[in-house]
């Protein structure tokens, strides 16, 4: 680097010229350090979230009919357990419908329950009459076996 005042070379990191002493170089402010505490916790800006939407009324009934349309549908066999659930299963979704159209919303738990329910009740129906069809079949050939089969079926049930 040469010097401005006398133009003498010198070397690249100096400040000041050898020969006449005149800065070469602006000298840099010292660095300012932050004022920081030292105990101080960063700080944290939660996201801002939507306020969460209340469920409308009747929407637990929704989910206890279609739970109950299930397990109707699924122990369909079981008669004395599937029947009384089909029928409450309709009775919470049409109950849980009504509330749900009263506030101007939808209920799809509500619906499925009643699908299920209606379902279910349709298979038991249809599964009875299969039962009378065959057991009515089977009467001709075996005599009082037919009334003592539906004794013992009416028996279960109790």
């Amino acid at each position: 680097m040469f010097c401005p005042k006398c133009g003498s070379m010198n070397e690249d990191t100096a400040v000041h010229c050898a020969q006449c002493g005149a800065q070469l170089q602006e000298e840099a402010a010292p660095a300012t350090i932050p004022d920081l505490q030292v105990n101080q916790a960063p700080v944290y800006q939660a996201p801002a979230y939507k306020a969460p939407q209340a469920k409308p009324e009747g929407y637990g009934m929704g989910i206890a009919a279609m739970v109950l349309g299930i397990v109707s549908l699924v122990f369909f066999c079981v008669v004395w357990l599937s029947i009384p659930c089909a029928i409450i299963g309709l009775i919470l979704g049409v109950v849980a419908m009504n509330k749900a159209k009263v506030q101007g919303v939808k209920n799809a738990m509500a619906v499925a329950g009643l699908v299920c329910s209606c379902i279910s009740l349709a298979v038991l129906v249809i599964w009875f009459i299969w039962i009378a069809i065959v057991m009515s079949a089977a009467g001709g050939m075996a005599g009082g076996m037919m009334e003592e089969a539906f004794e013992d079926f009416f028996y279960s049930l109790r």
